[in-house]
This record gives structure tokens, sequence and C-alpha cells, in this order.
């Protein structure tokens, strides 16, 4: 329960990092201010700024999400690092995997797609194709779409070394309570065991 916990909270927070920065920070006309961008929300003109403002934060949210949420699966499969087993070992899953990542990366930068599936109701031509980049979001956004998506994986790899050094000395200590130290005396170069000497 503890791990669920984590990692949902992990990953809504990256998600809501992403938002926030594709919102506020990356979308088109850069950073103005927090108030003024939800002041737009009100105005009448403003109104088609704001809109593309928020699409930038949702895309980028979706992105995050999506791609986190694929990279758990090579997380929740062991108590091991994910990293210590190769990614062809399930050959199937990896490529599944990697199909999920180009379709919801497809799924952002195709305006038609983007505007109706996630609902952003922006267009190619409301956002001026040309200087956006790739798809609605700028390459800046998949940059940071893609390095923010691999924050819940790090959590839980840090999490999974704590874990496991901490059963490796459960079962150490345990093994030296089952198995006292012995004594040895040495004779012609052999260790020969002459007496158990239980540990104080």
């Amino acid at each position: 329960m503890e791990v669920i916990i984590r990692q949902t909270l992990v990953t809504a927070g990256v998600s809501l990092v992403s938002f926030f920065i594709g919102k506020y920070v990356l979308s088109p006309g850069g950073f103005v201010g927090v108030g003024y961008i939800n002041a737009m929300r009100t105005c009448q003109y403003m109104s088609s700024v704001y809109a593309r403002h928020l699409a930038f934060g949702q895309t980028m949210a979706f992105l995050t999400l999506g791609w986190a949420s694929i990279i758990h699966i090579f997380t929740a499969r062991t108590r091991k690092s994910a990293f210590s087993i190769h990614p062809l070992k399930n050959k199937q899953m990896t490529f599944s995997a990697l199909a999920l990542f180009v379709a919801l990366a497809l799924m952002a930068a195709i305006p038609a797609i983007n505007s109706h599936i996630l609902g952003t109701g922006v267009t190619a031509a409301a956002y001026g194709m040309g200087n956006v980049g790739f798809g609605v979001i700028s390459w800046q956004g998949w940059l940071i779409a893609l390095a923010l998506c691999f924050g819940p994986i790090m959590v839980a790899e840090y999490a999974k070394f704590w874990d496991n050094y901490k059963l490796r000395m459960i079962d150490k200590n345990r093994v030296d309570a089952d198995h006292p130290a012995t004594g040895f005396c040495t004779i012609d170069g052999e260790n020969i065991e002459v007496c158990s000497k239980s540990k104080e």
C-alpha cells in the first residue's frame, strides 16, 4: 500500500509540474505571470489566448502522465531494479510499451486528434504551426515532458534500493543468529574446526 500511495503521489506531482510549465512558462507568448494568464479567462477578447495557454499545459500533462504510466509497467513487474532485467526478456511487453509511447506522442502532436480527443479545442491554424514546433507544443515542451515522466521510476528505484538493502541486512542478521561464530586453529596450513563459540 505504501508503494502504491508513493507512486501515485509522485506521478500526480510530475503531471501537475508539467501542466504548470506548459501553461504558464512554455506556452505561446512565454511566461507573463500566473495571475495575468488566469485573468484572460474572464476577458472576452483574450479568451482564445487563454485557451492556447491551457491547451499547452493540458497536452504536456497528458504526455507526462501517459508516458509515466507506461514506464511504470517495467517498475511494477519486479521488486528488483527495473534496469536489472534485460528489456527484451519480455519482447511483447517491451514492443507494446514502445508502440503506446509513439501512439501517445502522435495523439499530442497531431492537432486534429489533440483538439478532439484531448478536448483542447485548438487547431493547427490557431497555433500557427510554423512557429510552434512539432505538433501543438514546442520542442522544449517535448523534452521536459519526457524528462518528467522518468520521475516516478527514479523514485521507485531509490525506494527499491533501500528496501532491498534492509532485507539483506535482516537476512544477514538472521543467518548470523542461526550460525554463531566458529573458532578455528591452523595446523599445517589448513583450517580445522576445533570448537563453536556463541556470539556474545
